[in-house]
């Protein structure tokens, strides 16, 4: 049996990856069920039940199994001893964030605090219970002597995983793609009837976004910018064929869905270079197109946008590197999935 182990509450990238690989498996006849932090959460979550129907309620240690699990989820692997273990590194930052000094650090460089403040947030965390959900103690530690084998889906986990010395032969790069409803669009979006639209993810790199639409607003620059939030996948994809611009000023602690999204619709992109945006192989797009998240470089941000959305034409071709590495995440999840087992001796009688 192939166990998947997943938080089962939430509603991000993460989790619909590996519902996705346990989709994959399955389908490649392969004993898969999905297990959940919760135990009370005894069946898929609604929008996880077009890939995976089965939850298992409980994981059997013994040598014929193989345990996935998220970097984020590693304080579970102290109970098992004899099934086969992998870590899917899925979003690096969110592992670094384990501790609650790591936590405080984290917020207070997305809201632009001053570090002179952090006492008084540690203090404020501390006594409103913002830490009560950190599994303090249970942070891989790189510790199990080479047993467990390492997935990671962009160049910015796997110099992580090596920086830490897992050997070359101990990791694999498998990268979720986007859902089906972009798999469909490849290749057929439009750049007629394209408007001024800017889109952006709220929850990404909130603080310093904020500052530069308000400043946008300002300068009475010609462009709507719409939060992609509260919306249904079909309302997204109809906005992303009419857009010329998605932007996303986050942290990238993976190769993230949405900039992925985008671009398959014919979107230019605009990014921080934070995380994996910050190389030019998890996120290829022209070094112009990127920008360090500092108050300074909000005036070129703006003139960027300007001229982006005045020449949304003449940039799509810039974009065409990172198009065509979406497009190749399909075909190659499907191929390292398998190659996955095979690293791991998961064998073939374990077969429906």
């Amino acid at each position: 049996m192939i166990y998947i182990v997943s938080k089962g509450n939430k509603v991000t990238g993460g989790p619909e990856t590996l519902h996705q690989l346990g989709c994959l498996l399955t389908q490649k006849g392969y004993q898969v069920s999905m297990y959940y932090d919760d135990p009370h959460i005894c069946a898929i979550p609604e929008r996880y039940q077009q890939y995976m129907k089965k939850v298992a309620d409980q994981i059997v240690d013994n040598e014929d199994n193989l345990i996935i699990v998220p970097e984020t989820m590693t304080g579970l692997l102290k109970n098992f001893k004899y099934a086969k273990i992998c870590i899917w590194w899925l979003s690096l930052d969110f592992f670094n964030r384990t501790t609650p000094q790591e936590i405080v650090k984290w917020r207070m460089k997305e809201h632009q605090l001053p570090k002179v403040l952090y006492p008084f947030v540690f203090l404020f965390f501390q006594v409103t219970g913002k830490f009560k959900e950190i599994n303090k103690g249970e942070k891989y530690q790189f510790d199990d002597n080479g047993r467990y084998f390492h997935l990671y889906n962009c160049d910015y986990a796997r110099d992580f995983l090596f920086l830490h010395q897992i050997q070359p032969g101990k990791v694999l790069y498998l990268c979720g793609p986007l859902n089906k409803s972009y798999k469909e669009q490849i290749g057929k979006f439009s750049i007629e009837n394209r408007e001024n639209i800017v889109l952006y993810n709220p929850k990404k790199g909130r603080a310093f976004t904020t500052q530069l639409i308000k400043a946008a607003q300002k300068t009475k620059l010609k462009a709507k910018f719409i939060p992609l939030q509260n919306m249904q996948p079909d309302e997204i994809v109809n906005l992303m064929k009419h857009a010329k611009l998605y932007m996303d000023f986050g942290d990238f602690p993976g190769p993230e869905r949405i900039p992925r999204e985008a671009v398959i619709m014919g979107c230019n992109i605009i990014t921080s270079k934070n995380g994996s945006a910050g190389n030019t192989t998890d996120v290829p797009i022209p070094d112009q197109f990127k920008f360090e998240t500092k108050s300074g470089n909000i005036h070129l941000i703006l003139m960027c946008i300007e001229r982006m959305l005045s020449e949304y034409q003449n940039d799509v071709s810039c974009f065409d590197v990172y198009r065509k590495k979406v497009m190749e995440q399909y075909p190659m999840f499907e191929k390292n999935a398998i190659v996955l087992l095979e690293k791991v001796d998961y064998h073939e009688e374990n077969k429906i």
